[in-house]
C-alpha cells in the first residue's frame, strides 16, 4: 500500500528522515547517483528518478521527477511524494551547503556534483526559495 504525501510539513520530514538516513558517511555516493540521474537509498528510505519505474508499479509516477519513498512494515502504508527536478536540486543545494560546514575539502566534488546534476536536468534558475 502507497499513501502520497501532500502535507509539505510531512515531506519536509520524510526528505529530512532521508538526510539523516544517509548521513555524512554516503552524502557523497547519494550525489554522485543523482548528477546520473540515479536513485539512491539506505534500508527502508529511498530517493528515486522516474525512469526507475514501470508504469504498471504502484510506484510509477510519470515521466518527470523525482520521488522521496519510505517503505514501512506490511501493516502501514509506505509513503511518497514527488517533487521537479528544481525543487529536487534546491534541496541538493541546501543539504550540500550543510555537508561542506563540516566537510570544506570536499567542495570542488560537490559543486562537480551539483553542475554534472544541473547540467543533466537543464537547471537554469539557480535561485533558492
Amino acid at each position: 500500500m502507497l499513501s502520497q504525501i501532500t502535507d509539505k510539513k510531512t515531506q519536509q520530514e520524510l526528505m529530512e528522515r532521508f538526510f539523516w538516513f544517509i548521513g555524512d558517511g554516503y552524502f557523497l555516493d547519494a550525489l554522485h547517483a543523482y548528477k546520473k540521474g540515479e536513485g539512491f537509498g539506505i534500508e527502508s528510505i529511498a530517493c528515486l528518478f522516474h525512469d526507475e519505474f514501470q508504469p504498471w508499479e504502484e510506484t510509477y509516477f510519470g515521466n518527470s521527477g523525482v520521488a522521496y519513498i519510505e517503505e514501512q512494515d506490511p501493516y502501514e502504508e509506505s509513503l511518497m511524494f514527488v517533487m521537479n527536478y528544481q525543487e529536487f536540486y534546491r534541496h541538493l543545494q541546501q543539504n550540500s551547503d550543510k555537508y561542506l560546514i563540516k566537510f570544506p575539502q570536499k567542495k570542488i566534488e560537490v559543486e562537480e556534483c551539483l553542475n554534472a546534476y544541473r547540467e543533466k536536468f537543464n537547471i537554469n534558475d539557480l535561485s533558492k526559495e
